[in-house]
């Protein structure tokens, strides 16, 4: 399911969120706010009892694992800042949504390097830029 950005209901929203985040497992939850903002079109969607309403976005902390050497919070922070420029910039959003569908579309993909590689480099020109 498309939906047209410009006039999508906030059903529409929930509906394909559901469709294509049929988890609560993501770093951005949004299912406590779609619970919050009509409670009835959620469970009957996705009944999950752990699931709380309240008008707010559902962030979850990256994971720790200082036991493992090179981890470093700071990668975890970069993800966010990444996210946080492509919401500012829907041209480079889309062009790097692109290449991640293009990306995808090869069931076996072995000439491209991992797509955390990409991520990588993503990153990199994000931050200096």
């Amino acid at each position: 399911m498309l939906i047209d950005q410009q006039n999508a209901s906030v059903n529409e929203l929930m509906d394909a969120y559901l469709q294509y985040n049929p988890t609560r497992n993501r770093a951005l939850d949004m299912t406590p706010l779609f619970r919050h903002l009509d409670e009835d079109f959620l469970t009957a969607r996705l009944d999950d009892d752990r699931i709380n309403a309240r008008p707010t976005f559902h962030y979850r902390l990256p994971n720790s694992t200082p036991e493992i050497p090179g981890w470093y919070l700071s990668q975890s922070w970069r993800a966010w800042c990444v996210v946080e420029k492509l919401a500012e910039d829907p041209d480079r959003l889309q062009r790097f949504a692109s290449q991640w569908q293009t990306y995808q579309a090869r069931s076996i993909n072995l000439e491209d390097p991992p797509w955390f590689e990409e991520l990588d480099r993503l990153q990199d020109a994000l931050s200096s830029g």
